[in-house]
């Protein structure tokens, strides 16, 4: 890997967390770099990127209270020179999107738009105050925060979570129930359900055919091996994904699943109601529950996730799932604290799945970041929240690095002879 260091930033008086993080550790592919972009936010959440003339990153800080920033790059060298605190106060603001020069800010029981945004990054000011377009979700914060995108059928998309570990899951509001994930017009009206029996997810995106994918969180407390968290796919509204009744369970290394390749695993607490026992609960779970594209690991808390869209990039990168994986706490070994990189076929079946970056957690077992979030930069980079670090990564791909590595490893190796 090569490193590139950050010049210093004066940032909200945080410049001692540059110098304190260390680089070095992480692990890339050949020809990759990576420098801070900011460490601007004490937790840097989700990110979204302006699609205006200027090359401005949202950042959320889901912190009580919470708040948002701005981060520009005026000169285009990859580090912002400038972050704005934007919004202070809120309610766990962890979804953020940018669109048509709006952006969406999800709290807890509510989504506020702002209009204008960049032009207060631009003025090195708070924004103005924004229109709430929707004020009805429930204030329960145990997998409480929200996360939003706008969708190419120009909705807005919005996750509710189940508030719990694993239990029967009631509606939220009207027609929607928690475990779901719903959509609304831009102006807040006609709430939907998407997709149902989801436990938590914290990360989704279309591909390049306008296909929605999203990741999921397996339960915890059924030990260190089940189940595991999961990429899945929603090719039509409407489908179930198990919780609370069927968990995904992967094949292989716990580390790195096999691509593809997953099994249902009954729940031992909720059964359907035409369940009477395991059999038949399996049988429920396999007709009934739409099969996962990637088994992703036990408890790496998948979160964040976009498809790479091409550019900047080796091209087999394209159309590539790029996930954040937050890290376990409920698992020893922990597992996850990296960027797993799953990649679909065109028939949507996954065709391989491995790790882009690691190095989060050492080899001692600490743990000295956690990556929340990923977007792909004006520049073509990957941008990569973290938010125990409190910064935001940026990862490039340099041709000339990557061929000066590949030339080393095939140099020959000459045995030393000694002194003449």
């Amino acid at each position: 890997m090569q490193l590139v260091l950050p010049r210093p930033l004066q940032i909200d008086g945080l410049a001692e967390r540059a110098d304190s993080v260390p680089l070095e550790e992480l692990q890339l592919p050949p020809g990759f770099t990576v420098n801070i972009f900011t460490n601007s936010t004490p937790k840097a959440r989700s990110l979204a990127v302006s699609g205006g003339d200027k090359s401005i990153v949202y950042i959320s800080n889901d912190l009580l209270p919470g708040g948002i920033y701005g981060a520009l790059d005026s000169n285009g060298d990859g580090v912002a020179e400038q972050t704005v605190a934007l919004l202070s106060g809120l309610n766990q603001p962890n979804g953020i999107a940018w669109h048509k020069g709006s952006l969406y800010v999800a709290e807890v029981s509510q989504v506020t738009r702002y209009d204008n945004a960049d032009a207060s990054v631009l003025a090195g000011k708070p924004l103005p105050p924004g229109k709430v377009i929707y004020d009805k979700l429930p204030n329960i914060t145990w997998h409480g925060n929200k996360y939003i995108r706008v969708g190419p059928d120009e909705r807005l998309y919005i996750d509710v979570g189940a508030p719990c570990n694993d239990c029967l899951l009631q509606n939220a509001v009207g027609n929607v129930s928690f475990g779901s994930l719903n959509s609304m017009r831009l102006d807040g009206t006609d709430l939907q359900p998407v997709a149902g029996g989801i436990r938590n997810t914290v990360g989704f995106d279309w591909d390049a055919n306008g296909t929605l994918y999203f990741t999921n969180n397996g339960i915890d407390q059924l030990g260190n091996n089940l189940p595991d968290d999961a990429l899945n796919v929603a090719p039509k509204a409407g489908l179930f994904y198990g919780f609370p009744y069927c968990h995904v369970a992967g094949v292989g290394d716990p580390q790195l699943r096999l691509p593809g390749v997953s099994q249902f695993v009954v729940d031992p607490d909720f059964k359907p109601n035409n369940a009477t026992n395991n059999a038949t609960h399996l049988a429920f779970c396999q007709a009934n529950v739409q099969p996962p594209v990637q088994p992703l690991g036990p408890h790496v808390a998948a979160l964040g996730m976009r498809f790479w869209r091409g550019g900047g990039f080796p091209p087999e990168y394209t159309g590539a799932a790029i996930i954040a994986e937050h890290g376990s706490w409920a698992r020893t070994p922990a597992i996850g604290y990296r960027l797993a990189m799953v990649s679909i076929s065109p028939n949507g079946t996954a065709v391989r799945h491995t790790i882009f970056a690691s190095g989060w957690l050492l080899r001692n077992g600490t743990v000295w970041g956690r990556p929340v979030d990923v977007e792909q930069a004006k520049d073509d980079s990957l941008l990569v929240s973290d938010d125990k670090a409190g910064l935001v990564y940026r990862i490039a791909y340099n041709a000339s690095f990557a061929a000066a590595a590949a030339a080393a490893a095939a140099a020959p190796v000459t045995a030393y002879q000694g002194p003449p």
